[in-house]
C-alpha cells in the first residue's frame, strides 16, 4: 500500500492511497487508488512520481476547497472591519497591508 497525506500544521487536509494489483519491483506496475482510479507506474521512476499521479485527481477538490477557505476569510474581513475596541478602531492585517476599518460601533 502507498499513501500520500497532506497535514498543515498536524492537521490531515487530504490523504490518498493507492495497492499494487499488478507488477513487481524493477517492473511496470498496476495501482488502483482509493477512489477506483488505475495508475500505470514504472517501479524506478520512484514514489514522487507515484504521488504526484495519484494526487492528479483531486485537483478540483482542492480548488473548491481553496475557494471555500477564501469565501470564509473575506467574510471574516468584513465583520472585523465593523469592530471598534475600546472606542478606536480596530487595525487588521489584510495580505501584509495595514488596513483602517470603520469608525462605526459593531453592528448588531
Amino acid at each position: 500500500m502507498f499513501t500520500v497525506e497532506i497535514r498543515i500544521k498536524g492537521q490531515l487536509i487530504l490523504a490518498r492511497s493507492a495497492n499494487r494489483i499488478a507488477g513487481a519491483t524493477h517492473k511496470t506496475c498496476l495501482y488502483v487508488s482509493d477512489d477506483g482510479q488505475v495508475i500505470e507506474h514504472h517501479y524506478d521512476h520512484g514514489a514522487a512520481v507515484l504521488a504526484i499521479r495519484l494526487l492528479s485527481s483531486v485537483k478540483n477538490t482542492l480548488a473548491a476547497a481553496h475557494t471555500l477557505r477564501v469565501k470564509r476569510w473575506e467574510s471574516a474581513q468584513r465583520r472585523a472591519q465593523n469592530e471598534v475596541l475600546d472606542g478606536q478602531p480596530v487595525l487588521s492585517r489584510v495580505r501584509g497591508t495595514k488596513v483602517r476599518t470603520s469608525q462605526r460601533q459593531t453592528r448588531s
